[in-house]
């Protein structure tokens, strides 16, 4: 949401041969209500558009320039199961119609890979990005703003699938582009840097992280719209993890006040519910917890990858309350709706498999417990690496479970490897599991 710059309808005489000067008209005009917000009447000339060019014939370029526009509209209000079809008729036509390089059609292929990605959908995501990509630098040029928006896009679809590195390496790229062609204070700008501060969040590099996210902030704050609230949801992230929850408090209130009543942000109000939502349970305001985590699940689908977190975040709640089938419940579901959309070997994974240790720890099923703990390792190695501070507490945790099972020399040398980490990590984790580990084994 909000990270695209769309070449909709804004290069002239790029309309798939449609040359209706009333087409190009209302084209643009549709796009100029897109970025002011205004998305009902955006909607209502696409569809408009939609009728006008079907008459053409379904095969018509036009018509499927009509179908991106509409699609866009969708994606920018957080509607991308409704995006995906119309998209997906829109590519069937393009692909068959138009050159590789062909303007709308790389379009077209960011928004659905962008809305793929959204839904936790990454495999056909990065088909989608992976012909993009190319197309946009061969046909704009790889210093230009159109090839930043794809950098940037296929930067996040890097870091949400665990390749953190390389999100790097693409979002930097993306955020020189932007600095050099729009200027450093451009929204767009801002919008990068939001997303590079993000996956250094990710690698565990939280100084950078909340430097790149609060330069953010301050481009968006001319603005204080979604972009600002979207960036201070991330920001609040960080100051999460480093511990400093009142300012983590802090920016996720502001953030829910500029969202409030803002139709198109549906899935930044359900983020801040959850993220809100962790912290009561962190401060152990179960009750607030509780509500916070089932209105976010109210706005989540049932396919929602989020929905997996909000799942991870109840089954902590109820295994507080000593409600163990429920919690168990939970934590499964969570972590089946997160193999399912993210792949079996995804860093979200082994969060779930530790989440299920811990409570399979506190339950005194110390075998099972030891198994997950494994798996949950394994994966760390192959996605975050061995050096992470979020594996260093994996190890903190096993350790502890090692002791209990009373195999003390394979625990002191987990120790060991944790405390290497966290000494190379000092000051950067906080928090690996927002269940009280010491509250739950007075059980």
């Amino acid at each position: 949401m909000f990270l695209i710059l769309l070449v909709l309808g804004i290069q002239a005489g790029e309309l798939g041969g449609h040359e209706d000067p009333d087409f190009k008209r209302h084209l643009a005009q549709a796009n100029s209500l897109r970025e002011q917000g205004a998305f009902t009447e955006a909607e209502a000339i696409c569809r408009l558009l939609i009728e006008k060019t079907r008459g053409l014939g379904e095969r018509n370029p036009s018509y499927a320039v009509a179908l991106n526009c509409l699609g866009a509209v969708f994606y920018d209000q957080d509607r991308d199961a409704e995006a995906i079809p119309v998209l997906e008729k829109a590519l069937s036509i393009l692909e068959s119609s138009s050159a590789e390089d062909d303007v709308q059609l790389s379009a077209c292929r960011f928004l659905l890979g962008a809305c793929y990605r959204q839904l936790g959908r990454y495999r056909e995501a990065e088909a989608m990005l992976a012909a993009g990509l190319p197309a946009t630098e061969k046909r704009f040029g790889p210093s230009h703003p159109e090839t930043a928006s794809a950098l940037l896009e296929w930067g996040l679809l890097l870091r949400d699938t665990g390749r953190w590195v390389e999100s790097e390496t693409a979002l930097l790229r993306s955020l020189r582009i932007r600095q050099e062609t729009l200027g450093k204070e451009n929204t767009l700008t801002g919008v990068t840097l939001a997303a590079l501060g993000t996956t250094y969040t990710c690698l565990g590099r939280y100084s950078e992280a909340e430097s790149s996210l609060r330069r953010s902030a301050s481009i968006a704050e001319k603005r204080s719209d979604p972009i600002l609230a979207a960036t201070l949801l991330d920001l609040g992230a960080v100051y999460y993890v480093l511990g400093s929850l009142d300012q983590a408090d802090s920016v996720w209130r502001r953030a829910a006040t500029i969202v409030q009543g803002v139709p198109q942000a549906t899935g930044l109000r359900q983020e801040i519910l959850v993220r809100h939502g962790a912290l009561a349970l962190f401060q152990r305001r179960l009750n607030e917890a509780e509500r916070l985590l089932n209105e976010a699940a109210t706005l989540a689908g049932r396919s929602d990858v989020r929905l997996a977190t909000i799942l991870t975040l109840q089954g902590d709640l109820y295994a507080i309350r000593r409600e163990d089938q429920r919690a168990d419940d939970a934590y499964r579901r969570g972590m089946l709706l997160v193999q399912a959309t993210k792949g079996p070997e995804h860093h979200s994974v082994a969060t779930c498999l530790v989440r299920l240790a811990l409570f399979r720890r506190t339950q005194g099923r110390l075998d099972e417990a030891s198994s997950l703990f494994e798996k949950a390792l394994e994966i760390d190695r192959k996605t975050i690496g061995p050096q992470h501070p979020t594996h260093g507490i994996h190890l903190a945790d096993y350790a502890v479970l090692l002791r209990k099972m009373k195999r003390k020399d394979e625990a002191k040398e987990v120790e060991t490897q944790a405390r290497a980490i966290a000494e190379a990590n000092r000051g950067n984790a906080f928090l690996g599991s927002t269940i009280d580990v010491r509250e739950l084994q007075k059980r």
